[in-house]
C-alpha cells in the first residue's frame, strides 16, 4: 500500500549512525496512502505491548509465530545488549525456529533469513537483516540459554543478545471498531502485495514478503483508517470499494484469497 518506502526511511533515520546490513531498498507496495504522523514522538520500548489474547484470533497470532517447542536454539525474541548494534535499543530481533528472521519495531517488521550451519566441526549462525545483524557468526550461549554472544567471522567483532519475553507486534484493537463486513478476509494484488482485515479491528499488510505491518483499523463511508506505531503513532487513510471478490484500495486492485495463503 505504498508505505514500505516510508517505513524504510523511518528505520534508516533511526539507524543512520550505526552499522547496518546492506540488503537494499524495500519495494513499494501497490496502493498509495495518505499519512498523518503524531506530532509527539513516544519513547519506544524494545518490547512491544502485547495485545489481549482474548481479542486477537489465531489467524493473526499465527503470522510470523515462533516454534519454541520444535525450533532450533535461536527460536525466540532477542535484544542486542552489548557490542556491535547495542545502540539499537528499540529493535527486537525475532527468529522463528526455522529460517525466518524479523527485525521488529513496535507494530512493523522487516523480514530476513537465518540459518545454522556446521562446517569442519565449527557451528555458525548466518543471518541477513536490514540493520543490526548481517553476516556469518560463531556463537556461544550462556548456560541458561538466556543470552548468546555472536562473533563475526569477517572482523571478529562481537554482539551480545539477550532473550526477551512477552513481545507482540500486534496492537490492542479499539473496543468497538467500525467494521465493514465486505472488507473482511484476505486480499492480494497482482504484484503479490497482501492485506487482511479481521473483524476484531486489526489489519495486517505484507509487502511482497519483505515488510509487514499490524494496524488497528476502522472502516466507514468507503474509507479505511488504520493506525500503527513505529517509534511514533502514524495514521493512514485509504479509499476503498468492494465488488464481489475484488477490492480497490486507493484505486489499486486486490483479489480475494484464502487466509491460508497469507505469509
Amino acid at each position: 500500500m505504498k508505505k514500505s518506502f516510508k517505513i524504510f526511511a523511518a528505520i534508516l533515520t533511526v539507524s543512520l549512525a550505526l552499522p547496518f546490513a546492506g540488503c537494499g531498498n524495500s519495494s513499494e507496495s501497490s496502493a498509495s496512502s495518505s499519512s498523518e504522523s503524531s506530532q509527539t514522538a513516544t519513547t519506544a520500548d524494545a518490547e512491544t505491548t502485547a495485545a489481549s489474547s482474548a481479542k486477537i484470533p489465531e489467524v493473526l497470532t499465527s503470522l510470523h509465530s515462533i516454534d519454541t517447542e520444535n525450533g532450533n536454539e535461536f527460536a525466540g525474541t532477542w535484544k542486542i545488549v552489548e557490542g556491535v548494534g547495542s545502540k539499537l535499543d528499540s529493535f527486537v530481533f525475532e527468529f522463528n525456529g526455522d529460517k525466518e528472521a524479523c527485525l521488529i519495531i513496535d507494530n512493523v517488521g522487516y523480514i530476513g533469513t537465518y540459518s545454522l550451519e556446521e562446517t569442519d566441526g565449527k557451528k555458525t549462525f548466518k543471518t541477513q537483516l536490514l540493520f543490526g545483524l548481517d553476516g556469518v557468526y560463531t556463537y556461544e550461549f550462556s548456560s541458561d540459554k538466556s543470552s548468546v554472544t555472536l562473533t563475526n567471522t569477517d572482523d571478529n567483532s562481537t554482539t551480545k543478545m539477550k532473550k526477551v519475553e512477552n513481545v507482540s507486534c500486534i496492537p490492542e484493537p479499539e473496543a468497538n471498531p467500525t467494521i465493514d463486513e465486505k472488507l473482511l478476509g484476505a486480499w492480494q494484488s497482482s504484484e503479490g502485495d497482501t492485506v487482511y482485515f479481521d473483524k476484531c479491528g486489526i489489519m495486517y499488510s505484507d509487502s511482497y514478503g519483505v515488510q509487514f505491518t499490524f494496524s488497528k483499523y476502522s472502516a466507514k463511508d468507503s474509507t479505511v483508517t488504520s493506525t500503527y506505531k513505529m517509534k511514533q503513532e502514524t495514521t493512514d487513510t485509504y479509499s476503498y470499494s468492494v465488488s464481489g471478490d475484488t477490492l480497490k484500495l486507493n484505486d489499486y486492485e486486490y483479489n480475494k484469497i484464502s487466509v491460508d495463503e497469507l505469509a
